[in-house]
């Protein structure tokens, strides 16, 4: 049986954070899926929604921020930063877990 991650173990972790993403490692799955958008100077981060206002402490929409400021400026609800698409590639090939 194949068990695919829904934003990674969204049911127990907040939604495409590393949190879930462990979670959903944890919990023995072979695919996470995962959302992905780019910030105002390009880099691509792991986010589902055009606004911050539903995951984090911020209000906005992600595309008007650069990495840095997301990265400096926005904490998730769970208090983590939002992660990268690096951040969250690495991950996933340390466990041998592929990205959908």
């Amino acid at each position: 049986m194949l068990k695919i991650g829904h934003r990674g173990a969204s049911g127990y972790e907040l939604e495409n954070s590393l949190k879930s993403f462990q979670k959903a490692i944890r919990l023995g799955v072979q695919h996470i899926e995962l959302d992905v958008q780019s910030t105002l100077d390009n880099k691509l981060i792991v986010f589902h929604d055009k606004y911050l206002d539903r995951c984090t402490d911020s209000r906005g929409m992600v595309k008007s921020n650069t990495l840095l400021e997301l990265k400096k400026n926005v904490t998730l609800t769970n208090g983590e930063q939002i992660p990268t698409l690096e951040e969250a590639c690495h991950l996933f090939s340390k466990n041998q877990v592929k990205g959908l």
